[in-house]
């Protein structure tokens, strides 16, 4: 499956948003059933992006082969670092500008990467 970068934004977003205490966990399925734009999308997409977040080490979550089964914590510093760089749509712009002058696609580490240079710059630190 491709992942869709827009989509990873959404879901971080989602997650970051969700109405559960910081210790709690969430289902895959209430994650999706609090967010409107998650539920355009299908369970197994959302079970996709939830496993690279966690391999990248961007959240906290049980991932269960039955993916009624996988658990979502919160985002962890590295998740919230990057969220936090892609948040507002313009520096988000700018990142798939980038992406897309290459080819279309590129890794989670690269993404960040791209996040923060285009931050940097933002405050004029860069």
């Amino acid at each position: 499956m491709k992942l869709d970068i827009d989509y990873l934004r959404d879901v971080m977003i989602a997650i970051e948003e969700a109405p559960f205490p910081v210790t709690a966990q969430f289902s895959l399925a209430g994650l999706i059933e609090h967010s409107p734009k998650l539920k355009s999308h299908s369970m197994e997409e959302t079970y996709f992006v939830v496993i690279q977040l966690k391999e990248a080490g961007f959240v906290h979550a049980d991932i269960d082969p039955q993916i009624y089964g996988t658990m979502i914590g919160q985002l962890k510093f590295q998740g919230n670092e990057f969220l936090n760089n892609i948040r507002y749509d313009d520096i988000w712009s700018k990142v798939k500008s980038s992406v897309a002058e290459v080819g279309g696609t590129a890794s989670i580490g690269v993404l960040s990467s791209l996040a923060q240079a285009a931050m940097t710059k933002y405050f004029g630190l860069g």
